[in-house]
């Protein structure tokens, strides 16, 4: 799904791409950036798939694909808005123009030096999907890393060795939305070579230190998570008296600060 905003015979022309499935494309228009938001009046005409609908908005504010169009269920659907210039138009439910599958990330590649690439095969900007790592650990998929958000560049990498354990590891690359389940790849297996992970945990001194940089997540007695990150040292200065749980490597420490 893409959409663009260029000049045209002295009007503008706002171009939206996705996939029909049942919905009418909400839109607002504006006169300036210190105008509201409002219903248009502004429209000269309204091109979808080729066909040229004229002014086929419905009450303002929804161009009427269901009922002026032939665009059938789950079709691609490209919408060519033409409006008078010195306006601005945006499109408020570009999630409803989700395909009617998202497709997981493909080809991914794991060295044992950390580098992770993948593919996605949809692109769609205005729906702001993104991509984020997992790696099973401490019996669950366990999400790592920064997300990846998908725009019109395809391939991605990054290096995930910090959040790799000693041995065999599992990952999987997950695709998300605001309001769509997660889509999770095929999971690739990596042999990772490290020193064994051993971490010193000092209560009263109130630090805990591994023996290098890793991954781990803290929690509260309450199963709260309350610190995770890359660290060779945590700092518990500020923690409260009570029981703690830390996660690290294939590891799970209780720790009790006095």
């Amino acid at each position: 799904m893409t959409s663009s905003l260029t000049a045209w015979s002295q009007n503008e022309l706002q171009t939206f791409e996705g996939f029909f499935r049942g919905d009418n494309l909400n839109i607002q228009c504006r006169t300036s950036p210190t105008t509201p938001w409002q219903s248009c009046d502004c429209i000269d005409s309204v091109i979808v798939n080729g066909e040229n609908y004229g002014n086929i908005l419905y009450e303002g504010h929804q161009v009427d694909i269901a009922n002026q169009t032939a665009v059938k269920l789950f079709e691609p659907i490209k919408i060519m808005i033409y409006f008078q210039e010195n306006h601005e138009l945006r499109i408020i439910n570009p999630y409803q123009f989700l395909p009617k599958d998202i497709l997981a990330a493909e080809k991914l590649k794991l060295t044992e030096s950390g580098n992770l690439s993948w593919e996605t095969p949809q692109n769609y900007p205005d729906l702001k999907l993104w991509c984020q790592i997992e790696v099973y650990k401490w019996d669950d998929w366990i999400k790592v890393d920064r997300n990846y958000n998908i725009e019109q560049d395809s391939i991605f990498e990054a290096n995930i060795l910090p959040f790799l354990h000693r041995g065999k590891n599992r990952v999987r690359v997950t695709i998300a939305s605001i309001d769509r389940d997660r889509v999770p790849s095929t999971p690739v297996e990596v042999n990772i070579e490290k020193k064994k992970l051993k971490c010193k945990i000092k209560p009263k001194k109130r630090f805990a230190r591994f023996k290098y940089a890793t991954h781990f997540k803290l929690y509260n007695e309450r199963h709260q998570l309350v610190e995770e990150g890359v660290k060779k040292e945590i700092k518990l200065d500020e923690y409260p008296s009570g029981t703690y749980f830390l996660w690290f490597g294939t590891q799970k420490k209780e720790i009790k600060l006095p």
